[in-house]
């Protein structure tokens, strides 16, 4: 499954992000409210006395097989190349004459093919960039805090 557009929460300052994924912003925070471990891991007091959780937030960008690859100038590199290889100074001359919009077309074939073929076997990126971040801490109720707190160890 496809997950751009889909939103995670992280703690603050990790470039890790291994939380699940939700429809919206405001679902990532609530599942970071509501998960145990995190909250006790990452919950602070305030000088004040205030229990903080800081959470950061980011929409998922998950690239497709092909994303931002031309594919067309190493095809046509490599055709290039194996024709000047293999029949001589002439073929090296071969397809110098492409022009952009057949690099394009030919472009928009590879990456479709390609595509088509990952997505059937199963082979397209499971990796994703985390855009759109947002870090903010967020006052917890005190009671809730106070029995995590005392679990965790925090304000002692």
């Amino acid at each position: 499954m496809n997950k751009t557009g889909r939103w995670t929460f992280n703690d603050k300052g990790n470039e890790y992000w291994e939380n699940d994924d939700f429809e919206t912003r405001n679902d990532a925070i609530e599942a970071a409210f509501a998960d145990e471990d995190f909250v006790k891991e990452n919950v602070y007091k305030e000088d004040h006395g205030d229990y903080m959780l800081p959470i950061a937030t980011g929409e998922i960008k998950q690239p497709k097989i092909c994303d931002e690859i031309d594919l067309e100038d190493s095809v046509i590199d490599y055709i290039q190349s194996h024709h000047g290889d293999n029949y001589g100074e002439y073929g090296c001359e071969y397809l110098d004459n492409v022009t952009k919009e057949q690099r394009n077309e030919l472009n928009e074939l590879l990456t479709k093919v390609i595509d088509e073929w990952a997505t059937r076997n199963g082979l397209q990126p499971s990796h994703y960039l985390i855009e759109n971040t947002e870090e903010d801490d967020y006052l917890i109720d005190e009671g809730q805090a106070l029995v995590w707190a005392l679990e965790s160890g925090v304000g002692k």
